[in-house]
């Protein structure tokens, strides 16, 4: 197999590279969600000595101050929004940590994960910065104890397990995308029930499928008008959520949504054109 690249980053003051993970810590990271008992095992596996012993075939230089430009880049340009960079995978194969580390003083409202994994690896690592879960959370694994992250809900049983910890929820809605999410006519059967149960909606959010279409922003419109009909069925139904985006990097300066307030910056927080062809 070959060697995965390291990481490193580097200050534009000071080019000297910095290790901020071992390779250890990297496998634990690379595990996500797996069985405790199996994580252990994979982990026991390692040799102790194996930072010493392990070699990359490539390293990856990650400029703090890039990160950092980009996301105050957003900002000038959408002043009424907040923007919340997601650290996704890894990072997008960037370092978790790493990425949370260098964008913690930047005081974003959110730093936004797939998993409860992600989210537990940051708060170990000491980052106080609120998390927003946008995966899917098995109800199973839900933490019935208090604990600060706030979650996506995509259906019903998630949202009667979330709504017993009383954790901050961001309601998906099913706009086109046909990935996860309600749609207008499943929010109609279930927001009542929701209200019942006391579900803490602070949040409600969709995602554009063909936002990175440099020709054509038909879709997107579209997927706009659902989204505005369920958001306004939400607050029809008493629910005051703070929180109302379905931009990404792609849709942030190509949609006209004014009801929306915050920015998920995924590619672009990374330097890399969502309308560039792969």
């Amino acid at each position: 197999m070959p060697a995965l690249p390291s990481n490193r980053y580097v200050d534009s003051k000071n080019t000297q590279p910095r290790n901020l993970r071992s390779a250890k810590k990297c496998a634990r990271l690379s595990s996500i969600e797996l069985a405790s008992g199996l994580t252990n095992s994979l982990t026991n596996m390692l040799p102790q000595s194996l930072e010493e012993q392990y070699r990359t075939i490539n390293t990856v230089y990650i400029h703090k101050q890039a990160l950092k430009h980009n996301l105050k880049l957003f900002r000038t340009l959408l002043p009424h929004h907040s923007i919340c960079p997601v650290l996704k995978s890894n990072a997008y194969g960037h370092d978790l940590v790493g990425v949370a580390e260098a964008l913690t003083p930047e005081n974003p409202d959110y730093f936004i994960v797939d998993s409860l994994y992600e989210a537990y690896s940051l708060r170990v690592a000491k980052i106080q910065t609120p998390i927003l879960v946008m995966g899917y959370t098995l109800p199973i694994n839900v933490p019935l104890r208090h604990n600060d992250f706030h979650f996506s809900v995509s259906d019903m049983d998630g949202a009667a397990a979330l709504a017993k910890t009383g954790a901050p929820v961001h309601l998906k809605v099913e706009t086109g995308l046909h990935r996860m999410g309600f749609t207008v006519a499943e929010l109609r059967q279930s927001i009542g029930e929701m209200k019942k149960m006391g579900l803490n909606i602070i949040g409600v959010f969709s995602h554009l499928s063909d936002a990175d279409n440099p020709k054509n922003n038909r879709y997107s419109k579209t997927q706009l008008d659902v989204f505005r009909s369920a958001v306004s069925l939400i607050r029809e139904a008493g629910f005051a959520p703070r929180w109302i985006h379905i931009a990404a990097s792609a849709g942030a300066l190509k949609t006209d949504f004014p009801e929306s307030n915050l920015v998920r910056l995924g590619l672009a927080l990374y330097g890399i054109n969502p309308y560039q062809p792969s």
